[in-house]
C-alpha cells in the first residue's frame, strides 16, 4: 500500500486537551446471513474516562486497520518514552514529538 502524506494544520484554539485516567476498548459487530453464508463487519470503540469526575471524556470508533496502526504508533512512541526516562541526559530538545498512524484509507 502506497503511503501518503497528511497535512495537518494547526491545531483549532478550541480544542483543549484533558486528562483521562483509565481507557476502556470495546468491540461492535454486526452480522448478517443471506442463505448458508455469514457476513461479518465490526469496529473497535476506545473510550477515555476520568475516575475522579467519574466521566467518560470522549468514545472514538476505529476501523480495525486504525486500531492496527494506532497499537504500532503507540508501541514506538512508548519505547522511545521509556529510553528517555531511563536515560541521564538531559533532553535534546523540549518540542514535543508526534508520530502518526499514517496514511491507511
Amino acid at each position: 500500500m502506497e503511503k501518503k502524506k497528511l497535512q495537518i494544520r494547526g491545531t483549532p484554539s478550541q480544542i483543549k486537551p484533558v486528562f483521562a485516567d483509565e481507557a476502556m476498548v470495546g468491540i461492535s459487530i454486526k452480522a448478517t446471513k443471506a442463505g448458508n453464508e455469514v457476513k461479518k463487519q465490526g469496529v473497535i470503540r476506545l473510550s477515555f474516562i476520568d475516575v475522579i469526575r467519574k466521566q467518560m471524556l470522549s468514545e472514538v470508533v476505529l476501523l480495525p486497520e486504525t486500531a492496527k496502526a494506532l497499537h504500532r504508533v503507540l508501541g514506538q512512541t512508548l519505547r522511545k518514552f521509556e529510553e528517555e526516562i531511563k536515560s541521564k541526559e538531559l533532553p535534546k530538545a523540549l518540542i514535543r514529538k508526534e508520530t502518526s498512524t499514517g496514511y491507511i484509507g
